[in-house]
């Protein structure tokens, strides 16, 4: 994500993930193996979804320039520069991400072999939703406002982001967990208990592949 990352995630156009290493489980994936465990359209326990070309590979992230944050509260801006700043490569060895979609919901789930530090991205998505509240930043010369709010759901942490702008509301969810030295992450407009299903169902997919 770069300048714009907030209101690209929070528009559902871009998603990105880190985690690994915890003690026990699978092993890292490689990338083919990474793209074989991404859950088929019959496995997602989520009815009426079509399943998009899997897709595989890290592209370099972009430097994060602090500047391009809104103004807001010392914690937000933290939690938020945090979240922006990861660099992906760093943390993973490769990734998979699966796209399903319907007419009018989009799921992103995405499997990566990971290096260090398990957890990472979902707890640094939590934080946003517990230290952020509400901002507001310029979106092509109309006024953005976003909220946030953290959730936990059986052992997936994540935040859901609700975007305003020019009268439309768009609520999109994020979150994931470690799976051994892995990492499983999904964005959708979905709710927290569907999410959680979906983080659910690919964890277990990685742990057999393991």
């Amino acid at each position: 994500m770069r300048t714009s990352r907030l209101a690209a995630v929070a528009a559902a156009l871009t998603m990105t993930t880190t985690l690994a290493a915890c003690g026990g489980g699978p092993e890292a994936l490689d990338e083919k193996a990474a793209e074989e465990a991404i859950l088929t359209e019959e496995e997602l326990p989520l009815d009426g979804f079509t399943r998009q070309d899997v897709q595989t590979g890290l592209e370099p992230t972009e430097d994060f320039d602090p500047a391009s944050l809104p103004d807001t509260d010392k914690g937000c801006k933290k939690a938020l520069e945090e979240f922006a700043s990861v660099k992906y490569e760093d943390y993973l060895t490769g990734q998979a991400t699966g796209v399903f979609t319907t007419e009018d919901k989009n799921v992103s789930v995405q499997v990566g072999g990971a290096k260090k530090e398990p957890a990472h991205l979902a707890e640094l998505t939590k934080k946003v939703g517990e230290e952020c509240d509400e901002i507001t930043q310029d979106a092509g010369g109309t006024e953005m406002t976003i909220s946030f709010e953290e959730f936990t759901t059986g052992e997936v942490e994540g935040m859901v982001m609700t975007s305003e702008l020019g009268g439309q509301k768009n609520e999109i969810r994020m979150g994931g967990q470690a799976v051994g030295e892995n990492l499983v992450y999904v964005v959708g407009n979905i709710s927290e208990d569907e999410l959680g299903e979906v983080v659910e169902k690919q964890a277990e997919k990685v742990e057999d592949a393991g």
